[in-house]
C-alpha cells in the first residue's frame, strides 16, 4: 500500500542516518561556540534538527553557557568577524540573532536578528566581518548563528551554535527592555519544510526566485545583507520590530542575491569490481523505496538510486558497477552530489545518491531535480523508529548493525 511504501521511505532515509558515520556537515567555529571548539564523533556538525524548526535543540545546540569559553568581546557600532566550516557544503543561507536572556531557559529566550550571510558555504573557513548595531545593550548576551541547509529540498537540515558575548555599549545603546524580541521556536521564525509557509528558495532551478527566508533585522537597519528578509520580500517570516528610542538606521545598498551551483567537470572511472547493491529512491509525495532493478539499454528515465555501501566499496568501484550496468556516473560527481568531504573516505551501510546519466537525478550538478536528493543526515534515535526499522526495513533490505 502507498501507507506502507512511505513507512519504507521514512525508515530508508532514518536508517541512512542512524548508521552514517559523518563525513561533516558544518558549524561555527568564530567566535569559540559554547561547545569550546570540541566536536567529538562529528557531533557538533550534524544538524540540530531536520524538517522541524519548533525543534528545542534550535535554539542554541548547548542550553548553558561553557565557563571554559572566555566571553567575546564586542563593541556595539563596531565588527565582529565570523567563521564557520561546512564540510558536507550544501547550498543554504545563515543568520545571526542575538538575545539577552541569558538567565532563562532555552524556550523562554527571545532574540532578535542582525545580518543575513547568504550562501554562506561559499565564505567557509575564512573571516566574514559583520557590522554590530550601534544600538546594541552593554551586557552580556548571546549570539545565535544558525543555517539552514537546502541540499534536499523539500527537506530541510537546520544547524546552529551559539557563543556567549559581552557587548561593550556605545552612545546609542538602548536597554535590553527597549528591543522588540521574539522566541526562535514558538512559533518557529523558519517553515519546517521547503514547501510550508514562504518556503525556502530551489538552489538547483536558476529560473526560480533566489530568495532567503527569515525574520526582518531588528529596528530596520539595512548592514549586513538585511534587506534580504525585510518585511515586503518573498521570504520574510517576521517583522524585526523597532529598539523604542534607537536611531534610525542609514540606508545602504541591497546586496546582491546569493549565486547559485555551478557544474563541475567529472573524471573517468576506473574498472569494475563487484555487484550493484542498492535501493531506488523516489522522493515526494508517494515516496517510495524498493529493490534496484536490473540494467536496462535505456536507463535515461530512472529513477535516482541509492546504494548502501558494503565492506570493500570504493566510489570508484561503486561508479564502475553502475556504469557497467548502463547507467553511466564518475567517482567524482557521487561524491560531490553527496557533500563527502572527502572522497576516498566511506562507510559501511552508508547510503549515497547516485546521480547517474539521464536519471532523475540528472548526471550534471545543474540539471538536479532537487526533490530526489537524498544527503548526509544526522544521528537521531528514536526507540519508536528502532521498533519500526526491526519490524520493517531491516526484514525488507536484511540491513544489520554491528
Amino acid at each position: 500500500s502507498t501507507a506502507m511504501q512511505a513507512a519504507i521511505a521514512l525508515c530508508a532515509a532514518l536508517v541512512s542516518s542512524l548508521l552514517l558515520g559523518v563525513h561533516g556537515h558544518g558549524r561555527l567555529t568564530k567566535p569559540i561556540p559554547r561547545n569550546g571548539g570540541a566536536n567529538p564523533s562529528g557531533v557538533e556538525n550534524a544538524p540540530a534538527t531536520v524538517n522541524d524548526a519548533s525543534a528545542t535543540n534550535f535554539i542554541c545546540r548547548h542550553p548553558t553557557r561553557n565557563a571554559q569559553v572566555p566571553l567575546a568581546e564586542v563593541p556595539a557600532g563596531g565588527t565582529l568577524a565570523l567563521q564557520w566550516t561546512t564540510p558536507a557544503a550544501h547550498v543554504g543561507d545563515c543568520a545571526v540573532y542575538i538575545s539577552y536572556d541569558i538567565n532563562e531557559d532555552l524556550v523562554n529566550q527571545r532574540y532578535f536578528k542582525i545580518a543575513n550571510l547568504p550562501d554562506c558555504k561559499s565564505q567557509q573557513n575564512t573571516d566574514v566581518t559583520i557590522t554590530l548595531p550601534d544600538f546594541l545593550p552593554a551586557g552580556q548576551a548571546i549570539m545565535r548563528w544558525d543555517w539552514y541547509a537546502l541540499h534536499v529540498r523539500p527537506t530541510i537540515e537546520f544547524y546552529v551554535q551559539c557563543a556567549d558575548i559581552q557587548v561593550t555599549g556605545s552612545s546609542n545603546s538602548v536597554q535590553a527592555s527597549q528591543l522588540s524580541t521574539y522566541k526562535i521556536t514558538n512559533p518557529p521564525i523558519y517553515p519546517s519544510t521547503g514547501n510550508g509557509g514562504v518556503g525556502f528558495r530551489n538552489a538547483f532551478n536558476p529560473s526560480s526566485e533566489q530568495y532567503m527566508t527569515g525574520p526582518a533585522c531588528a529596528n530596520g537597519i539595512t548592514i549586513n545583507n538585511c534587506p534580504l528578509t525585510a518585511v515586503g520580500t518573498t521570504g520574510n517570516t517576521h517583522d524585526g520590530g523597532n529598539a523604542v528610542g534607537s536611531p534610525t538606521p542609514a540606508p545602504t545598498p541591497a546586496p546582491t542575491p546569493a549565486p547559485t551551483p555551478a557544474p563541475t567537470p567529472a573524471p573517468t572511472p576506473a574498472p569494475h569490481a563487484g555487484p550493484i547493491q542498492s535501493v531506488t529512491s523516489t522522493v515526494g509525495p508517494d515516496t517510495t523505496v524498493a529493490p534496484s532493478p536490473a540494467s536496462t539499454s535505456n536507463p535515461g528515465t530512472g529513477n535516482c538510486e541509492v546504494h548502501r555501501v558494503v565492506a570493500g566499496d570504493t566510489l570508484t568501484k561503486i561508479a564502475t558497477q553502475f556504469t557497467d550496468a548502463g547507467k553511466a556516473v564518475t567517482a567524482q560527481q557521487i561524491c560531490d552530489f553527496n557533500g563527502i568531504s572527502n572522497c576516498d573516505s566511506i562507510f559501511v551501510s552508508e547510503l549515497l545518491v547516485i546521480p547517474y546519466a539521464g536519471s532523475s537525478c540528472g548526471g550534471r550538478k545543474d540539471e538536479i531535480t532537487s526533490s530526489t536528493r537524498l544527503g548526509h543526515s544526522a544521528p537521531f534515535l528514536f526507540p519508536a523508529l528502532l521498533l519500526l526499522l526491526n519490524a520493517v526495513f531491516y526484514n525488507i533490505f536484511d540491513l544489520s548493525i554491528a
